[in-house]
């Protein structure tokens, strides 16, 4: 990038490209020299490039002003083998746009950490930049920012944008391209991961306000974006190709909202929700996703309560396209498009109080026998289907029912729903409790209805009858 400069050239190259007042030191690259300066041109390092560039670079931080409360920027330009890792203090500002920094071979540290690691750092920006694990196995991630586990110890505003990680390998807990923890109101946005063993993992103690936004994540060799125990954050617009598990998965976060993300071809769930310390996740947005490809389900919760999946595309999931377990009550199940799954379309179980509402479930079905577009079992109770559409328009049916309900479900209402052209029936109820159908034709009555008014089709073996539920009995008509 220098070639044909000499040192004092290249420096005034660089003068004019950054103005005076820009950065408060600047450490630069050229040939076989690596060197800093303050905002006047006043040398703080000097040192042998590919050897000292850390030295430089921690030498340029050392130099901003001690315990401020304001950002001060040092910026780095040319390419930086990384010896040792950079510690970043609060209120810094790293702009990387015309750096590369790179790990040595055999390397197993972070290129950066916050500056009082383990500990409260605050209001630091990395700006751009490579960042190349060179194919190591790098101690937590190439970005490692750890805070305190006390709230109010968290690291905190921080903001990793633009940058491009790659190549750093898993084991264990290692080998992520970003890793914040405990985190509170820090943003990962606009960045590219390649061949990372995490892309991104947001995680701690309770932390709140994270944003992970408008990435581009391919080829990681376990879950793409990793939340754990971070409430609200916000999983938004990211495009997400050959996870080696999970695209996106939230351990035990509440009120997450995971929205506008693009995921193909993840080896397990597309989105996971689920908790491991029995802290489930609560109240979630689950909307305007797509899922293609998933190896298991297109979206699986459990056990997460409350939470709302909306308007998402999900096709091809080797498994279920939306699968809601665990004691996920009252989840909101509205207006997805689910296609070509290996299993049920929407399968439900053990999920208390739901509301399935207007999705389309299209040629479900693709890897065995017996699933459905909809399909409720066991302790799926006080369920509503209304107003959906599952149906089967292959030449080589594969979706056995539109609407199954199964095992000890009761309570259960079934309206409005437009099931055709399954493989074996378009409505299959065979549960144990109490279920109302308005679609089907009672061969015997149900024990009770649900409310005062419900009614059915009913056949006494001679006439085709209306049964209506007044609250005691049915009555026929």
């Amino acid at each position: 990038m220098s070639v044909g400069f000499s040192r004092d050239r290249w420096t005034e190259y660089i003068r004019k490209k950054v103005a005076k007042g820009d950065y408060s030191a600047i450490v630069m690259t050229q040939e076989t020299d690596v060197w800093a300066e303050n905002e006047y041109g006043e040398t703080i390092a000097d040192g042998e490039a590919g050897v000292d560039d850390a030295e430089a670079i921690q030498n340029a931080l050392n130099s901003l002003t001690p315990n401020r409360s304001w950002k001060e920027k040092v910026v780095l330009k040319g390419d930086f083998v990384i010896n040792s890792s950079i510690l970043i203090p609060s209120y810094t500002i790293l702009d990387c746009r015309e750096a590369q920094l790179k790990l040595p071979s055999g390397a197993d540290y972070p290129i950066l950490k916050n500056k009082n690691y383990g500990d409260f750092d605050e209001e630091i920006e990395i700006v751009g930049g490579v960042f190349d694990g060179n194919n190591n196995v790098v101690d937590r991630g190439l970005i490692d920012f750890k805070g305190g586990s006390d709230v109010g110890k968290h690291v905190t505003n921080i903001k990793v944008i633009g940058g491009y990680f790659k190549n750093v390998k898993k084991d264990g807990d290692n080998g992520r391209g970003v890793w914040l923890m405990p985190a509170t109101k820090c943003t990962v946005a606009y960045c590219r991961f390649e061949n990372c063993g995490v892309a991104v993992d947001i995680t701690g103690t309770h932390g709140y306000g994270n944003k992970i936004i408008y990435n581009t994540i391919k080829d990681t060799q376990a879950g793409a974006i990793v939340v754990g125990l971070s409430h609200g954050t916000k999983v938004i617009g990211n495009y997400i190709s050959y996870a080696g598990k999970h695209g996106i998965s939230v351990d035990s976060g509440h009120e997450v909202i995971i929205t506008n993300n693009d995921i193909r071809n993840p080896t397990e769930h597309g989105i996971a929700l689920f908790t491991s310390i029995n802290d489930a996740p609560e109240e979630g947005l689950i909307a305007d996703n797509q899922i293609r490809n998933a190896g298991k389900s297109g979206i699986w919760i459990g056990p997460s309560p409350y939470c709302n999946i909306e308007n998402n595309r999900v096709y091809n999931s080797g498994e279920y396209g939306i699968n809601v377990q665990g004691n996920s009550r009252g989840s909101q199940i509205i207006g997805n498009k689910v296609m070509s799954s290996g299993y049920d379309g929407i399968r439900l179980h053990d999920a208390h109080n739901s509301v399935i509402e207007g999705n389309i479930c299209l040629n479900n079905g693709q890897a065995g026998s017996g699933y459905s577009g909809i399909h409720l079992e066991d302790y799926a109770n006080g369920c509503v289907i209304v107003g959906n559409r599952c149906y089967d328009d292959q030449d080589t049916k594969t979706q056995d029912y539109g609407i199954s309900v199964e095992g000890s479900c009761t309570y259960v209402r079934i309206k409005g729903n437009i099931c055709r052209g399954n493989k074996t029936a378009n409505y299959n109820i065979t549960s144990s409790g109490i279920v109302i159908c308005d679609a089907i034709k009672y061969t015997s009555l149900p024990a009770e209805g649900i409310e005062i008014g419900d009614i059915i089709y009913y056949y006494d073996g001679t006439n085709d009858l209306i049964a209506v539920w007044n609250g005691s009995e049915w009555v026929t008509k």
